[in-house]
């Protein structure tokens, strides 16, 4: 039975790219540090109060995610590994 690529006798190589290895290095433009804020000023208020909602749900799921960690580390007592108290002494 013969398959694709053969694995006896053969190696695979990675193809050859030598017009990457002569090219000069890539200086970018300056760009000014980003403004979110300018930003949010030139979306159109659909787009704004979408992008709110997604986020907000994005928080929701990230803080839920860390509620359940945090609760496994509690039941697991991890604190006492640190020398706290409790788990409230270990977040603090």
């Amino acid at each position: 039975m013969s398959g694709w690529p053969r694995t006896t006798g053969t190696t695979l190589r990675e193809p050859r790219r030598k017009h990457l290895a002569r090219q000069p290095p890539f200086d970018p433009p300056f760009d000014p540090p980003f403004d979110p804020r300018e930003e949010a000023a030139t979306l159109p208020l659909e787009r704004l109060e979408a992008e709110i909602t997604q986020l907000a749900g994005n928080l929701a799921a990230a803080e839920c995610r860390w509620l359940l960690l945090v609760a496994e580390f509690d039941r697991r007592k991890g604190w006492e590994h640190w020398g706290c108290r409790s788990l409230t002494h270990w977040l603090g």
